[in-house]
């Protein structure tokens, strides 16, 4: 493109006087920043205004699956919390860490049901959610890894976020990852997400705290995926008919017939947003009795069914299961 010496002379005379704004600068061909930065930019209001990468960051997390973050432990590996698909009606919670020195320090790891995400999908994984420092002067940022657990216990790591801009006071805090390519995880594996503190500095203890639940919904939000879409809704609810004692696993409709004799249906450990339903179909006066196996069902150990077409559906926030 040729050099239009009238606008090259008048730019060049407005920084010569010390004035680098672009709104005083005459543009009126393509400007190429040479791999610079445009910095400093506020909040896009108008259609044509320009975005910051923090503001696409916050609306692509509207785009794709979001795995909410819960205070409640996983059933299965205590020392994580919960990944729930369902936006939690919980009271506000936090985590907080406390360091004196320079370095990466793991303030929370959440963890996503076995089988729930088949597939990361190419594309952007982003976290949000709320911090703030506490107490202490000493500067400190948020990033994010995804590991996939398997079944063994074995965790790999798949990526790392970018770090968040330096947290003070209490706000959102965006941060994301790219997936350069479709992850298939293994069957059996699940997928955790731990999210870091970075002490930029030594010096005096400083307190960090991230706040998830309550009004904040803070989340992970994924691509969107063909597999965990059918994973998580298509197939959401299986049926199956027993005759015998059976061990019934999540998202389960269980038709149980007692003609032969009582039976029971003993439920699978508490998981977030699980779903079983049993119901008899018999017209026996056998029992149907539903097992919590050490979890509670409506503050009972278990419950009975007697009469023929008599259902109960059981939902469980993690903890324990309740009826609906």
């Amino acid at each position: 493109m040729p050099l239009d010496v009238i606008s090259y002379l008048l730019a060049k005379k407005k920084l010569d006087e010390g004035d680098y704004k672009l709104s005083t600068l005459p543009i009126d061909t393509d400007l190429d920043m040479e791999n610079f930065k445009i910095t400093d930019l506020g909040e896009p209001v108008d259609p044509y205004d320009a975005p910051t990468r923090r503001y696409v960051d916050i609306a692509t997390t509207g785009l794709g699956i979001n795995y909410y973050l819960l205070d409640a432990a996983d059933a299965d590996v205590p020392a994580y919390k919960q990944l729930t698909l369902t936006p939690p009606e919980l009271a506000e919670a936090y985590v907080e860490i406390t360091k004196n020195s320079a370095g990466d320090y793991e303030i929370g790891s959440w963890i996503a049901s076995a089988g729930s995400i088949p597939t990361l999908r190419l594309g952007v994984f982003t976290t949000n959610f709320q911090a703030k420092k506490v107490s202490g002067i000493l500067d400190v940022r948020f990033f994010f890894r995804l590991y996939e657990r398997d079944s063994g216990g074995s965790e790999t790591l798949i990526e790392e976020s970018s770090l968040s801009d330096i947290v003070s006071d209490r706000r959102d805090v965006v941060t994301s990852l790219i997936m350069p390519s479709d992850h298939v995880m293994a069957t059996g594996s699940r997928l955790v997400l731990k999210i870091y503190v970075r002490y930029l500095s030594s010096g005096p203890n400083t307190t960090v705290r991230l706040y998830y639940q309550g009004d904040v919904r803070s989340r992970l939000a994924t691509p969107i995926a063909k597999e965990i879409l059918d994973t998580n809704y298509a197939a959401k609810l299986r049926v199956v008919t027993v005759s015998s004692n059976y061990n019934a696993s999540a998202n389960r409709i269980v038709l149980a017939d007692a003609s032969g004799g009582a039976i029971t249906i003993t439920l699978p450990s508490p998981q977030a947003d699980a779903i079983v339903n049993v119901k008899k179909i018999d017209s026996s006066e056998n029992a149907v009795t539903i097992d919590g196996a050490g979890a509670n069902i409506d503050g009972n150990a278990s419950i009975q069914i007697t009469t023929q077409y008599e259902s109960y559906t059981l939902v469980s926030d993690g903890s324990n299961w309740w009826i609906i």
